[in-house]
């Protein structure tokens, strides 16, 4: 078991917080979902723009942490981490639709 700093610890339970909602996602979107006695697929699960707003928010929220945990916990100057970037500009990307 890998012990972390309180901070460290308190930023990677916000990303198992925010990432529940891609872990209940996987198969829904592929086989759809029984619930309360009715077969949904995808079309129905996601048929308004807040179920998909809310996916996409979470999505923002863990690169936000992502991104902090690098920086600050890592402390891994962005010079020597391209993928940062990357997750800086997926971020921005996200912002446009939320």
């Amino acid at each position: 078991m890998r012990k972390f700093d309180k901070k460290a610890e308190e930023l990677i339970k916000q990303i198992i917080a925010h990432s529940l909602i891609f872990e209940e996602e996987g198969t829904k979107t592929r086989y759809g979902v029984y619930k309360e006695d009715e077969f949904l697929i995808a079309e129905d699960i996601y048929n308004t723009i807040d179920k998909v707003k809310q996916f996409i928010i979470n999505l923002k929220k863990v690169i936000s942490v992502y991104i902090k945990i690098i920086e600050e916990i890592f402390q891994v100057p962005e010079n020597e981490l391209k993928d940062m970037e990357t997750l800086k500009e997926m971020k921005g990307e996200i912002n446009k639709w939320i």
